[in-house]
């Protein structure tokens, strides 16, 4: 009898396989244990790292804490920002493997991606998939991306993709790809407080307690005078006070311009509507621009 295709070949050895999502505090004490490199060499191969959880369930305190502090309504329909929250410990474990050759804490979040197929539920039960193949030097440093697919009864309803860096030694001058051209004049829609403790409600919201999110003292050992607010509160904020809360298949795309100290006063731009719509989160001054984006309904 002829062998199944495949059946002869070794399991990647970088591959993670969970029933549930994992706790979070053990692979917080990895992280803060982590001896890894910061930098990868130019030279450096990186393989494939991939994760899976057969059965993730949302727990329901957790995203009533999520919609009050991004200033979404409460609903049983998540977010569309709100899944990345579930899969936030399968990146964790998938990049704390030993295999991945640089350390978790001092990566930089640099943009996301997310289509929406259908909307998921407060009571939506499936699956989670990652994976992360190779990485691209770039004059800032080493590149990676992270995928994310999460089904129910197996059809695909969101995808994201996770931009991060692991900054060169040296960084080069190289000008900001600008991957969301946002027109020169967007309507001033909102301005919103960024608290000092902005970064510790978000994370009981999240379980994303990176140090440089939650006080002065823990901000400064990683470079930070102040703590900075957390990327993906920047942009499901924004989400909240954009979405359409009956269309369900959307495209969300946003590149992080620059780091949002706490407390800080910030303004949201948008333009005026339609299919596609534009925004930018930025300083209340306007000088630094925190946040592009784009929501696309498909």
């Amino acid at each position: 009898m002829p062998e199944e295709p495949g059946a002869s070949e070794p399991a990647p050895a970088n591959r993670i396989r969970r029933a549930r999502q994992p706790a979070l505090t053990p692979l917080y004490l990895r992280a803060l244990l982590d001896r890894r490199p910061v930098r990868l060499p130019d030279d450096a191969a990186v393989g494939r790292f991939e994760g899976r959880i057969e059965e993730f369930r949302t727990d329901l305190r957790t995203l009533s804490i999520y919609q009050r502090v991004c200033g979404f309504a409460d609903s049983d329909r998540l977010p569309v920002t709100f899944p990345h929250i579930l899969t936030w410990g399968l990146h964790m474990e998938t990049l704390l493997q030993k295999q991945f050759p640089v350390r978790l804490p001092g990566l930089v979040h640099l943009w996301n991606r997310i289509e929406q197929h259908r909307a998921l539920y407060a009571d939506s039960v499936g699956q989670i998939e990652c994976w992360l193949d190779g990485v691209q030097q770039t004059a800032r440093g080493a590149e990676f991306c992270m995928h994310t697919s999460l089904r129910v009864a197996g059809e695909v309803c969101w995808e994201e993709q996770t931009g991060f860096l692991a900054r060169a030694r040296r960084r080069r001058e190289a000008a900001d790809k600008a991957a969301l051209d946002a027109p020169p004049e967007l309507d001033r829609v909102a301005d919103w407080d960024a608290a000092a403790d902005l970064g510790r409600r978000y994370a009981r919201a999240s379980g994303d307690y990176n140090p440089i999110h939650l006080w002065p003292v823990t901000a400064r050992a990683f470079g930070f005078r102040r703590p900075i607010a957390h990327g993906m509160w920047s942009l499901a904020r924004s989400c909240s006070a954009l979405a359409d809360s009956v269309r369900e298949h959307l495209l969300l795309e946003a590149r992080f311009r620059r780091p949002l100290t706490l407390p800080s006063r910030v303004a949201f731009l948008a333009d005026d509507g339609g299919d596609t719509r534009i925004f930018r989160l930025q300083s209340s001054d306007g000088e630094t621009v925190h946040l592009d984006g784009r929501l696309q309904y498909l």
